[in-house]
């Protein structure tokens, strides 16, 4: 059997216009379905990614100032450490400066503490102290002054007041002297 083409040759080109449309348009559809899902999930993606940067600073942000708190306390310990060293150090290398802060505590009269104090390496020591009342400074003044060691020898020269403040139940003064390590 032989088949015989009854359509002419014209509309049979425009069938096969039509079907070659017909592709070209799905391949269209389906690609422009898949590139807009594609930039959908892309954006979408971008968009949680800026939500957890900004999350993740927020919270950067938070324990940054939460460590602010602890960076002065951090200081403090590491200056006590640094000081307590450095008194081990001094107390460890020579008996004479253990003699040297017994005379110092011997000396100071009971109603004044050092806050503060700097010993030089001239041997002159300054400080800070806290006293109860103003003739606290007199005290300090007599008693190192007359502070003697078993050598029957002064233990600290130049004793001088510099600045003080007073208040209702206390009086802060600054005070310099010298050590006189012969006496230790």
């Amino acid at each position: 059997m032989q088949k015989i083409n009854l359509i002419p040759e014209v509309k049979q080109q425009q069938l096969k216009a039509k079907k070659n449309n017909l592709a070209a348009t799905i391949f269209a559809v389906v690609t422009a379905v898949i590139l807009g899902a594609a930039i959908i999930v892309l954006l979408s993606y971008i968009v949680a990614r800026k939500a957890q940067i900004a999350t993740a600073n927020t919270q950067m942000n938070t324990l940054n100032q939460q460590l602010l708190a602890y960076a002065d306390l951090e200081k403090t310990v590491l200056s006590l450490e640094t000081g307590l060293g450095d008194i081990k150090a001094i107390v460890d290398s020579d008996s004479k400066w253990l003699d040297m802060f017994a005379e110092i505590e011997k000396a100071t009269p009971g109603d004044a503490r050092f806050k503060s104090m700097k010993i030089s390496a001239d041997f002159t020591v300054t400080a800070e102290i806290e006293g109860k009342d103003i003739y606290s400074i007199d005290r300090f003044m007599k008693s190192f002054s007359a502070a003697q060691t078993a050598k029957k020898v002064n233990a600290f020269t130049g004793v001088d007041v510099g600045s003080y403040q007073s208040t209702d139940n206390a009086v802060s003064f600054s005070t310099k002297f010298m050590i006189n390590k012969d006496a230790f």
